[in-house]
């Protein structure tokens, strides 16, 4: 499967390297990636699930730290509208913890916007 057909089918990779775009700002990587419909989360929601990333959204992109980069890479494939979410290099307890996170705001968010 081609990485245009993977994006096609919802489904998002967070590689290794990151691949944050030089020259623009944290913002301007998540806006990159809703330029085009399907459009996923927020901005809004990104910077409450990533509040570290809110705080440094006039920052280049390049210039956060490790940690904050792997950040902007999940944060970015959010932003678009995805079935599948998979990254190779956080560490197991990282990774556990990231989609413990990453579950306890989906399931947050879905109850706030259903009907009570």
């Amino acid at each position: 499967m081609n990485s245009y057909q993977a994006a096609i089918a919802g489904i998002a990779l967070v590689p290794e390297d990151r691949r944050i775009i030089p020259g623009l700002t944290v913002e301007e990587n998540l806006q990159l990636a809703q330029i085009v419909p399907p459009i996923g989360w927020s901005l809004e929601r990104l910077y409450e699930l990533f509040p570290r990333l809110g705080e440094r959204r006039k920052q280049e992109g390049v210039t956060l730290s490790g940690g904050e980069q792997q950040m902007l890479a999940i944060a970015r494939a959010l932003a678009r509208d995805i079935k599948v979410l998979s990254w190779t290099s956080l560490t197991k307890s990282r990774r556990r913890s990231s989609l413990m996170r990453l579950k306890r705001r989906s399931t947050s968010s879905r109850r706030r916007a259903s009907p009570r």
